[in-house]
């Protein structure tokens, strides 16, 4: 056969039909153009080929292929239609037409009409043209009836790009993949030999070198004499239904896989999960229920599967509510609840609630710890709450930036304010607390920087409040939260202005004692050097010739002497140490009856007045030492107002009951005021008021020693000296003395002057050289015999030798042997030996020394006869040990 392509169809893209054997075939544009027709086809029409070229279908077609447009729907499955076809001079011949549209993706390429004669074709056209309706799905093909590719294959040309020569024969097999060529060598042979369907699939190379999946499908035609004369087929592009498949094949397994995975997770996250899992019906009812059961609440899952929810509840939560909560239709989250334990306690348990149909998916989570620290929190938190707002100390809470966020009750009625609002959100160092003290916001602003870094700031500070200046003990500390970081910061502030005052004067009190004791010891030396002194004058005084001029040296010495002797006696007041003779007093008496000489003594620009009710009880204090600190408070009073003033003496009953603080014992005291109008004293003045030998009056116009007397005649009768002062609001000194609850009043009577004593052996004993021959001097001088012994064991060494002495007189403190000692082994040796003690100061709470007559020093002769007499006389004896 003689090749004769068209332009037109070579125009198309080799989309030629094939043109070989017995059927009648057509291959159209999508226009409707004739492209190619085989020779049967024109035989239908009775026109050449190249004639039909030049026609579309419809100019020779009937019916509804003779309407223009019919193609343009044709889709993808084609039409099968019964229509004429007029030839040229005429005639019309009935036919079944079938048309297959060839795509490119979705691009109409060519159409291929299949025709058969409807009355006029034999049972072999029939069957043919069956086979040919049912293959043609692609690029149609024909083969002869031994298999082999013969005459014009445009289609396969096409898809191939191999020309005439190529595919003839099995030349067609160079297009395929390498691998592919002996299967379906194979296959195609065993079809032929068969005479049975061709089905299979290859890969076939394009003309652009892509290789693509076909499947390939051929059905053999057979003549009147049942024998194959060719084969009809069809290559169908299966490239992306297979890539299809093996996307979905793959995404099959995928999903199996990942399907599979999800029930393993499923399944770990039900037995591993620490939560209790569990699946309840409508009812309540338990379907399932995962192993977390058996470590949270004991129970293994079969023992509560089929069981309901309400043989677990405690009791108190079976609530129409709280059961309701569980089969919520919409969920329900942090249902809390107690569920029983197996052991027969109950735990708390928080539940997440997820209806589905008939079933109710629930997670429960043990939260018995949680709530227990919750609790625990709470409680913490109102303990916390509680002394935060009734601790008597000063607390405030401030944020990271200084804002005050709170602040308790003590620390606002510090401030004189009600609540809290006032102060809250405000710079805490700008607060009323610190805004009136100089320097003190800044101060406070510095340490809180110190305080955010994690550090404690603890200093005593000194504020001015609306209530007058007071001391506390000041603290900032962190407040860090659980990871150690600092959260807020607290302050704390302890009113320490009463403890600061007892402290400052305790130290007073310290320093005093020492000064006292100081003060004491020199007293004693002091009067140790008198004493031989005053002897010596005395007894000049009484043996040298007549001489003005030498008695008026001699008396002038003896002043001085007597001077320093006072002046002595004050300090022993202030050490305490002074020989007092303490009787019940009535104060308002012996203070009236004094009146008039302090009026005079002051002048009449001082009032004085005596503030003082009557029916008063009696104090206990030395009469004479009493006035003497009256007269002294006096002179003060009005040397503290040189242009005159009030002075007030005041009293008053009071009780200091047990466990009250201060600084004297628990009794009964008179609270005598003396309260003058003069000029103050600064608070450094009042600090050293009483110190021995403080004065502000000037050189020359006191000793210092006035306060120094009273401070200690006050401690040494068992009270204490207060005193207040302020410049320019004069100064108010309170003087304490025990109520006298023995009634030994005092009379003011003088005592009577001893008679002459018969000379007497005296055995004179002190350590102290001077001391002892001045004595001894003066005793001789009236009239007695002297022994003299340097020390204790000395002087009963005379005794025990037989001395026959009449009256023992002896220093009290000696090294070795304390006089009342000597005085009590004396009297082991002699009972009825009258004894006197020479003291330099009062031996405090010493019973022997109390029993037994006694002679301060500096003393004088009649002084020394005087205890002579009383020894004599009295013969008081010492307190067996």
């Amino acid at each position: 056969m003689t090749r004769q392509p068209s332009d037109r169809l070579t125009d198309l893209a080799g989309c030629q039909p094939p043109t070989a054997g017995a059927a009648a075939f057509a291959t159209l544009d999508a226009g409707g153009h004739f492209l190619s027709a085989n020779e049967r086809f024109c035989v239908f029409t009775g026109r050449r080929e190249t004639d039909l070229l030049r026609l579309r279908l419809s100019d020779v077609a009937t019916g509804e292929l003779a309407e223009p447009g019919k193609l343009d729907g044709l889709g993808e499955q084609g039409l099968e239609t019964r229509t004429h076809l007029v030839s040229a001079d005429g005639r019309a011949v009935p036919l079944i037409a079938t048309l297959t549209p060839v795509l490119r993706g979705k691009e109409l390429v060519c159409i291929h009409v299949l025709a058969r004669a409807e009355a006029l074709g034999t049972e072999a056209e029939d069957r043919r043209c069956r086979a040919v309706v049912d293959a043609v799905r692609g690029v149609l093909w024909t083969n002869n009836a031994a298999g082999e590719m013969w005459g014009e294959q445009p289609g396969w040309a096409a898809l191939t790009g191999q020309s005439f020569d190529e595919y003839q024969g099995f030349g067609w097999k160079a297009v395929l993949h390498p691998d592919d060529v002996q299967p379906t060598l194979d296959a195609w042979k065993a079809a032929v030999s068969t005479k049975s369907m061709f089905v299979f699939e290859h890969r076939v190379r394009r003309p652009d070198g892509q290789l693509r999946r076909y499947s390939v499908r051929a059905l053999p035609v057979f003549d009147d004499a049942g024998e194959v004369s060719e084969w009809v087929g069809i290559h169908t592009d299966i490239t992306e239904q297979r890539a299809a498949e093996r996307a979905w094949l793959d995404l099959s397994a995928n999903l199996k896989q990942r399907a599979q995975a999800a029930d393993e997770a499923r399944e770990r996250t039900w037995n591993n999960a620490r939560d209790m899992l569990l699946i309840t019906d409508s009812e309540g009812v338990f379907r399932a229920a995962n192993p977390a059961w058996t470590a949270v609440l004991g129970w293994l899952p079969e023992e509560v599967t089929g069981k309901s929810y309400c043989d677990f509840l405690h009791p108190d939560d079976k609530s129409a509510a709280t059961g309701a909560a569980f089969f919520a239709r919409g969920g329900s989250k942090g249902i809390e609840v107690r569920f029983r334990h197996k052991n027969g306690t109950y735990r708390w348990t928080s539940w997440l609630i997820a209806p589905d149909g008939d079933l109710i998916y629930a997670n429960g989570r043990d939260v018995t710890a949680e709530k227990e620290g919750a609790e625990a929190l709470e409680r913490s938190e109102a303990r916390m709450r509680a002394i935060f707002h009734t601790s008597y100390h000063s607390k405030c809470i401030s944020a990271l930036d200084g804002t005050l966020l709170d602040a308790n009750p003590t620390s606002l009625a510090a401030i004189g304010a009600d609540t809290a609002d006032v102060v809250v959100g405000q710079p805490f160092w700008d607060t009323p607390w610190f805004s009136d003290t100089p320097g003190m916001p800044d101060f406070i602003r510095s340490s809180f920087a110190e305080v955010v870094t994690g550090e404690t700031v603890r200093r005593e500070i000194l504020l001015n409040l609306p209530g007058g200046p007071r001391w506390f003990d000041f603290t900032m500390r962190p407040i860090c939260g659980a990871r150690g970081q600092v959260v807020s910061v607290v302050s704390e502030a302890a009113d320490i202005t009463t403890r600061r005052k007892a402290h400052e004067a305790l130290l007073q009190s310290q320093r005093l004692e020492a000064v006292g004791q100081i003060t004491g010891g020199i007293a004693h030396d002091f009067n140790n050097l008198l004493t031989p002194i005053m002897g010596a004058f005395e007894l000049l005084q009484r043996r040298i010739a007549p001489d003005e001029r030498l008695h008026a040296l001699i008396s002038n010495a003896m002043q001085s002497a007597e001077s320093a002797r006072v002046l002595v006696q004050r300090l022993l007041a202030f050490a305490r140490r002074q020989h007092l003779d303490t009787r019940a007093v009535d104060l308002k008496g012996l203070i009236l009856g004094l009146h008039d000489l302090i009026a005079r003594a002051l002048g009449s620009r001082i009032d004085v007045r005596v503030e003082i009710p009557d029916g008063l009880p009696r104090a206990r204090v030395d009469p004479s030492q009493f006035e003497v600190a009256l007269l002294n408070l006096a002179v003060n009073g009005g040397d503290a107002m040189p242009d005159g003033g009030t002075i007030t003496i005041s009293a008053s009953a009071e009780t200091i009951e047990e466990g009250t603080a201060s600084d004297l014992a628990p009794g009964r005291y008179i609270a005598l005021a003396f309260e003058d109008t003069g000029i103050g004293m600064t608070r450094e003045m009042l600090a050293r008021a009483v110190e021995p030998f403080y004065s502000t009056k000037g050189i020359g116009k006191g000793t210092g020693l006035g306060l120094s007397m009273i401070h200690g005649l006050a401690a040494q009768s068992g009270g204490k000296l207060d005193l207040e002062s302020e410049p320019g609001r004069g100064t108010r000194a309170t003087l304490w003395l025990p109520v006298a609850e023995a009634e030994t009043v005092a009379d003011g009577a003088p005592a009577p002057e001893p008679s002459g004593v018969e000379p007497l052996v005296v055995l004179l004993t002190d350590d102290n050289n001077f001391v002892r021959d001045g004595a001894a001097a003066m005793l001789e001088a009236l009239g007695h015999t002297v022994i003299q012994a340097e020390s204790g064991p000395c002087a009963l060494h005379h005794l025990a030798e037989g001395c026959r002495c009449d009256v023992l007189i002896t220093d009290q403190r000696m090294p070795g042997m304390l006089g009342s000692e000597l005085v009590r082994r004396a009297r082991d040796l002699r009972p009825d030996l009258p004894a006197v003690l020479i003291t330099g100061f009062a031996e405090e709470g010493d019973a022997d020394v109390d029993a037994l007559p006694r002679l301060s020093k500096p003393f004088r002769s009649l002084e020394l006869e005087r205890v002579l007499a009383m020894a004599l006389g009295a013969k008081k004896t010492a307190p067996e040990t």
